[in-house]
């Protein structure tokens, strides 16, 4: 290992003990205990004369013989481990853009000397300044024996019908047919609970001579929402394996899916430290479990550290089944009648046991019952023809609307006029400023002191998160499922930890469907309650070559203005939205989005650099989401003009540059004027690029982008018009659409032997049912929806969720 060697003389000059070493102090502060936590205190704090000699770091880092930095480090161990922490912090903050080198070791003590076991050098290898912007930490998992999960944990029966080949996919849905239309029920039926839900707020709008009362409030639970009958249930071969037993506790979870209990110094650890926030049952808590399948355990907080997938499905699954709050409001969507209908959720928990009527829950075994009960869009469909129509709220669009509502109360909003009307919006600077201190947040929430209205739980909510982060240095809201998988086909950073589902690859089309639905649902919800969004980054990109996404995508960029995300913040936090558009028959009630804003969301600085996306919509049956990030008046525009501040001088430069150039203004002329905006992310843009947004459709729906979308995609995207294979895809321009390389040959840009390919055939038709010379300008269905395929395929060969039965 080698450094050049003015990189170590800044390393050990000892005038680089006092730059910086204050500033960065604040990266480090919550690992204080971690290297240390098996040593005695007396050790910690009075063994001076062991200091890590900076001489020694000199000559282990420049030595060429192995042989000298063996017997360096072998002198020094004893010294690392007593050494005092605050003496390391300060070693660590003094190093500016150099190379930081952390050794983690094991060794064992024998009669004569400790044997040197195990060193593994650069656990971290990284810059002074990455470190600042990634509030590194050393994690606790890292100073024990290296880790590597259980690769052989296999919980779960597989699906077949996750493995499906396109071309049997293909033949299912050649068999569908018409696939506008809502198919019967089946057992495991995704639609039925949203049904049942709904017809309760049927049956109450009934008993109060046809109004929805204000005050009317939904039970609510996890159990019945998602399918934990599913989640839980082991499969055959772990049946076999286990003589048929659950997993007993914690330790025993721990030791199936590979967590190592060896710490620094060989020493075994307790279980609790080693997988926190995992709890075993108590006795009662196993007496009321509503199958003897369910884990003897529960999750209480999230824990990152890499599973395989099994084993992160039942860890996401458990949190939710358990300690995960409930939503704090139902919101049915129709994108045809624009209606939304809401109703907030009572404040208390039904962790293990579901709302719905018991005899509704044994009924829904039945195929009698689930043959004759209604559709999800008939229950909708005979709400608007009941209520009285002078209740609804009408003129909602009218400014002020949503102001005019002071605390969470059930109500039905009808935008008549957003299909005729909103052809575009404009938007002005004032819809991008942000609140940047706790009394410009009291000014826009006008009613933070009535007790229990939605105000004064936005800024109570505002004013915990303050307290607890005095510095401003957020911790990380939103978590990805870190999936250990050996084939590299699954990748975590795309799903939603809570609510990760996904057992092994699944087929492309299952993909495509899911995120088709989850951005139509989206677009939806937001056009009905005229909350301004567009489509940004890799999803805008998309949307330029042909209004679809990208195929190789596996999430959706929206932005939304500083009035937008506060709107959202404020009554729609924490929603559940369930997608009932009646014109998406086949479709109508699979779709069921968990709306999360981002506890940090008010602070624009994002100091830590681990809260760039402001918010998700994140379907709870797979985990997949939306990003959504607000876009506002950039902070310390100087700063961020001028590269001083690091983030943007390594991010986002040169787009910056581009945009500059674009709109012919100087930086000085932005900084003057006042004129810059951005998310969180530094991609930055000037009030022209934000004023005025065209209607246009996105996989069938309405959405709104820039109208000078070229422009924006051509400093974001500098080489589009270049790289026309990506991905494993090529563009064929004869079928306008990006085409899989193994369908047909990559130097075939025109795609004329593409069309052989009888799925790539079907997806040609599926997007141009009239041919690429016919634009289709209206809303429309694109793809038939997985969960009818899923349907299809259970029904000709097997019965659905076969492993639920005892």
């Amino acid at each position: 290992m080698r450094i050049e060697q003015d990189t170590i003389d800044r390393f050990t000059s000892s005038e680089g003990f006092e730059n910086n070493s204050t500033s960065a102090e604040r990266s480090f502060t919550e690992s204080e205990t971690l290297l240390f936590e098996d040593v005695p205190d007396s050790d910690k704090f009075n063994n001076r004369k062991n200091f890590f000699n900076l001489n020694s770091i000199k000559t282990l880092l420049g030595s060429p013989s192995l042989l000298n930095i063996l017997k360096t480090v072998k002198s020094m161990l004893i010294s690392l481990v007593l050494l005092p922490w605050w003496f390391y912090k300060k070693l660590v903050h003094s190093i500016v853009n150099a190379f930081i080198y952390i050794f983690t070791f094991q060794f064992l003590q024998s009669k004569s000397s400790i044997a040197i076991v195990l060193l593994s050098t650069a656990l971290i290898i990284n810059s002074y300044q990455i470190l600042e912007l990634n509030r590194a930490k050393i994690d606790e998992i890292r100073v024990y024996k290296p880790y590597k999960p259980n690769t052989n944990f296999t919980y779960y029966d597989p699906d077949p019908v996750d493995s499906l080949t396109f071309y049997e996919v293909f033949e299912i849905i050649d068999k569908l047919g018409n696939f506008n239309y809502s198919p019967p029920y089946v057992i495991g039926d995704k639609r039925l609970v949203p049904a049942i839900y709904l017809n309760e707020i049927k049956s109450n709008i009934q008993l109060n001579n046809n109004e929805l009362p204000p005050d009317f409030k939904m039970e609510f639970s996890w159990s019945d929402w998602l399918d934990f009958e599913y989640r839980f249930k082991y499969g055959k071969q772990f049946a076999k394996d286990h003589n048929n037993k659950p997993i007993g506790n914690c330790q025993e979870f721990r030791e199936l899916i590979g967590f190592p209990r060896m710490s620094l110094l060989g020493i075994v650890k307790n279980e609790a430290d080693i997988l926190p926030n995992c709890t075993d049952l108590t006795w009662s808590e196993i007496r009321d479990l509503p199958y003897n399948y369910y884990p003897r355990f529960k999750i209480t907080e999230r824990k990152n550290e890499r599973m395989v997938p099994h084993a992160r499905i039942l860890h996401g699954s458990s949190y939710v089944y358990y300690t995960m709050d409930p939503p704090q409001r139902l919101i049915y969507v129709d994108g045809k009648t624009h209606t939304n209908i809401i109703v907030p959720i009572e404040t208390k928990k039904h962790k293990s046991t579901s709302v719905i009527n018991k005899k509704i829950r044994f009924k829904m075994q039945s195929e009698t019952f689930l043959k004759n009960y209604p559709k999800l869009i008939e229950i909708f469909h005979d709400i608007l023809d009941t209520i009285d129509s002078n209740k609804y709220n009408i003129e909602f669009r009218d400014a002020g609307y949503h102001d005019s509502i002071i605390y969470d109360q059930s109500r039905i909003n009808v935008n008549f006029k957003f299909q005729s009307e909103k052809t575009g919006f404009t938007l002005s600077r004032n819809d991008f400023l942000n609140p940047n201190n706790l009394r410009e947040i009291e000014k826009k929430l006008k009613h933070f002191r009535k007790v229990g209205s939605l105000d004064n739980t936005l800024y109570e909510n505002i004013v915990t998160e303050m307290d607890r982060y005095p510095d401003k240095r957020y911790g990380k809201y939103f978590e990805e499922p870190a999936v250990y998988d050996e084939s590299n086909q699954i990748e975590g950073s795309h799903y939603d930890w809570r609510f990760y589902s996904t057992k092994e690859k699944f087929p492309e089309y299952k993909k495509v469907t899911i995120l088709s639905r989850i951005i139509r649902a989206w677009l939806r919800f937001t056009n009905n309650e005229n909350i301004d969004t567009w489509l940004a980054h890799g999803t805008l990109l998309g949307h330029s070559f042909n209004k679809m996404m990208l195929p190789w995508d596996t999430d959706h960029d929206v932005q939304v203005s500083s009035n937008g995300m506060w709107t959202l913040a404020k009554y729609f936090n924490q929603s559940i939205i369930i997608d009932s558009t009646l014109d998406d028959e086949y479709a109508s009630g699979y779709g069921q989005y968990f709306l999360d804003i981002g506890n940090p969301f008010f602070d624009r600085d994002d100091r830590g650099g681990v809260n760039a996306i402001d918010a998700r919509f994140i379907d709870i049956h797979t985990g997949m989401y939306i990003d959504i990030t607000e876009v506002a008046d950039a902070p310390n525009k100087h700063d961020v003009a001028h590269k001083n501040d690091h983030r943007v001088n390594q991010m986002m430069m040169d787009e910056f540059e581009l945009a500059l150039k674009h709109h012919n203004v100087t930086k000085e002329d932005v900084i003057k004027a006042n004129n810059l905006y951005s998310c969180k992310n530094f991609h930055l843009y000037m009030i022209e690029d934000l004023t005025n947004f065209k209607r246009d459709l996105f996989m069938g729906e309405y959405a709104f982008v820039q109208e000078n979308e070229e422009s924006i995609l051509d400093t974001e995207f500098q080489r589009r018009h270049e790289e026309m294979n990506y991905e494993g895809h090529t563009w064929r321009d004869k079928m306008k659409m990006w085409v899989d390389n193994d369908a047909c040959k990559t130097d075939d840009r025109q795609g004329d032997t593409c069309l052989k390919d009888p799925y790539e055939k079907l997806m040609f038709e599926l997007t141009y049912p009239k041919g690429i010379d016919h634009v289709i300008n209206e809303r429309r269905v694109i793809y038939p929806d997985w969960e009818g395929i899923s349907a299809k395929f259970h029904k000709d060969f097997g019965k659905m969720y076969e492993q639920k039965d005892d």
